[in-house]
């Protein structure tokens, strides 16, 4: 496994580099397949001396993405505390690997790379509005169940899908009081 680490407001030394691939490499202990590993360390201008370093660690695992993002004073901590997040989500998937036959013959979970972004030498209209990301991916039908799984493995409030059983777009949100919603377009 060899993962891209980039430092924002913050170098990053040889040391810090081998520290964080011998973390990440005991993800591999639970899955082997884990494909592209990308590290982006964060020095933020808080108050807090307790959350200065952001840590965010996205690893590919044969197409299914997951994503983790930790806080800590200083960058072992957050290293340590997102790879503790990312050690559960692995678990995880690994698990529901193993019980679903589906999930293991899934073409989905070969697609679901995002893909990169087009060069271009025009500027984006949209950056203009205030739009400062954009991602494309391919969308292939899924199920609510498999979508609830996307969203826990990716840590995110809500994901954006094509639902197999409507055969329409869908957004599944995680509510604040616990449990998810899912949003259903409606002709007007």
């Amino acid at each position: 496994m060899e993962p891209v680490i980039r430092g924002k407001n913050l170098g990053i030394s040889e040391e810090t580099r081998s520290y964080i691939v011998k973390k990440l490499d005991r993800l591999s202990r639970h899955i082997s397949n884990i494909g592209q590993v990308d590290v982006e360390l964060t020095r933020e201008s808080t108050r807090s001396q307790q959350e200065r370093i952001v840590a965010q660690v996205t690893l590919n695992c044969s197409g299914t993405i997951l994503r983790g993002e930790e806080r800590a004073p200083t960058i072992n901590a957050a290293i340590d505390a997102v790879v503790e997040v990312l050690d559960r989500r692995v678990d995880r998937l690994k698990g529901k690997l193993y019980r679903s036959e589906q999930s293991r013959e899934s073409v989905r979970t070969s697609s679901m790379a995002p893909t990169a972004p087009e060069e271009g030498g025009e500027e984006d209209p949209l950056a203009a509005q205030g739009v400062v990301r954009m991602k494309r991916f391919p969308m292939n039908p899924m199920s609510v169940e498999e979508a609830i799984d996307q969203i826990e493995f990716l840590g995110h409030g809500f994901f954006f899908f094509f639902n197999s059983a409507s055969g329409e777009y869908n957004v599944l949100y995680r509510r604040v009081n616990g449990g998810y919603g899912l949003l259903e377009s409606e002709p007007m």
